[in-house]
């Protein structure tokens, strides 16, 4: 694990040992997150509005409900401001991915989007699909490069 040639930001290339653990063949599809929800009840991270307190100094219009959404920029961009490529946009949140007037007709076999690594740790655990819900375990880097890395038959990713 590591990286020595890209990105300097990395440690250097280092042996890990990972525990045991699943992955799913698929990721979580709009059509299961949706029957999760209805049986459930559930409301997601970005469904809930942000308690100010805890956010002091946050204007009220990002304290809504809402997630980030992307931003096509028009031209080149200062790559050091994620601003210029990403939006809070009050509304958007996995039943309107892009904004209140977007909506996941006809993508139920799409994956969802726009889920917190909570709500998606509560749908797996609901699904079963999840071995590790006691553990609050679910795709760490090391699991995951190790996944990565044995698809890529020790190619450089």
């Amino acid at each position: 694990m590591g990286e020595d040639r890209i990105y300097r930001e990395e440690t250097e290339i280092h042996q890990v040992t990972v525990s045991p653990f699943a992955i799913s063949r698929t990721e979580i599809t709009n059509a299961q997150f949706r029957e999760f929800v209805e049986e459930t009840g559930y409301v997601t991270s970005v469904e809930k509005p942000l308690d100010p307190a805890d956010y002091p100094g946050v204007p009220e219009e990002l304290l809504q409900p809402g997630s980030m959404v992307f931003a096509q920029p028009a031209g080149a961009v200062d790559m050091g401001d994620i601003g210029n490529w990403w939006r809070y946009i009050a509304g958007a949140n996995w039943q309107h991915p892009t904004g209140p007037e977007s909506n996941i007709d006809g993508l139920d076999d799409h994956p969802v989007t726009q889920v917190s690594i909570e709500d998606a740790r509560a749908c797996l655990c609901q699904m079963g699909r999840w071995q590790a819900c006691d553990r609050g375990r679910m795709g760490i880097r090391r699991a995951w490069r190790s996944v990565a890395q044995g698809l890529c038959l020790g190619r450089h990713i």
